[in-house]
């Protein structure tokens, strides 16, 4: 792993840090004229992000058994500022979008980090859990609604039907394909117009 002093020497880099787990500030070097106290808060917060992907990545490996742990780094770019993080989530760069050589950046990073896989293949079988209608992208173990004896759509829940989008405010709908018309009720049923 490159020293701080190497990494303030790629192009663009204008801050270099390393920090604890809990967001201590370990170490920096800069070019910018950022205080100690700006270089503690920024350790901080990119502490804070990097404890948010340990999680979500040790979530997503068990979801969807495609490994995503240990991290190797994380990066965010923003208006002309980019920060770069590698040391397994705790050391990173400030880097000026624009002159960024990404993957310089990520060889010395996260370089040696990177395990070597071989691929692999599972077998997903279902269990009874999983049978039923599609979920279409309902989280595993997502409430869904059912169908009931008499063919009409019983609620259990308030999840919405598979095809219904899920979206809130300022959110896009996803791409869900058309809801199919529901079938007429059999003759004789009782549900439906006579």
């Amino acid at each position: 792993m490159a020293t701080l002093d190497e990494l303030l020497d790629i192009e663009g880099v204008v801050a270099a840090g390393e920090f604890n787990a809990d967001g201590t500030l370990v170490n920096f070097r800069e070019r910018m004229g950022m205080s100690p106290e700006m270089a503690q808060m920024s350790a901080q917060f990119c502490a804070t992000v990097s404890m948010m992907f340990n999680t979500l990545a040790s979530s997503f490996t068990h979801l969807s058994g495609m490994q995503w742990v240990p991290q190797q780094g994380w990066a965010y770019s923003g208006g002309e500022w980019t920060v770069a993080i590698g040391g397994g989530g705790y050391k990173g760069v400030f880097v000026e979008t624009a002159k960024a050589d990404f993957n310089k950046l990520f060889e010395v990073l996260v370089g040696e980090q990177t395990p070597t896989t071989t691929a692999t293949t599972t077998e997903i079988v279902p269990t009874e859990e999983d049978t039923g209608p599609p979920t279409h992208g309902l989280a595993a173990g997502a409430p869904r609604r059912e169908e009931s004896a008499g063919g009409a759509r019983g609620e259990r829940d308030l999840a919405p039907a598979p095809s219904e989008p899920i979206t809130g405010p300022g959110q896009r709908e996803p791409d869900v394909p058309p809801r199919r018309p529901e079938e007429p009720p059999p003759p004789g049923s009782g549900v439906g117009g006579l």
